[in-house]
């Protein structure tokens, strides 16, 4: 999750309005794919290491550390989480719950009702400290 914390840095500035996100993908505990949330309207974290990563026909042994809550709705782009359920990652770690109103729990929730085990906290406090001033303010 560090990794994923330091990709949410690179977001910066570009990503405004959007929160600077970052993911970070493992398979066998050797990353194999990273991304950030690109300028506004463009791709997100999620998305990016997806791309990036060296082998796609594995994402679904795979792990993925991504530093806030997956969104699980429409805006400029489609909902990330509709991408890590369809390449069926093996284990979701989430740093911290989205406090858009839109989502608010919804990514994780829908992750769960696919049957993707989904952990959340990870590195929280760290993760916090640092997205807190970037979040949605609904």
């Amino acid at each position: 999750m560090k990794a994923a914390l330091y990709e949410s840095m690179k977001a910066l500035p570009t990503c405004l309005p959007n929160p600077p996100v970052g993911a970070v993908i493992t398979h066998n505990n050797i990353i194999i794919g990273k991304g950030f949330t690109q300028e506004y309207g463009g791709k997100h974290a999620e998305i990016m290491a997806i791309e990036n990563a060296k082998e796609i026909t594995l994402l679904n042994e795979c792990n993925i550390y991504i530093t806030l809550e997956p969104c699980c709705f429409y805006g400029k782009t489609p909902p990330c989480v509709d991408s890590i359920i369809k390449y069926n990652f093996k284990k979701v770690f989430v740093g911290m719950i989205d406090s858009h109103s839109k989502n608010n729990g919804n990514g994780v929730d829908k992750l769960r009702a696919k049957n993707i085990d989904t952990c959340v906290g990870l590195l929280k406090e760290e993760i916090e400290n640092f997205l807190l001033k970037y979040l949605w303010s609904n």
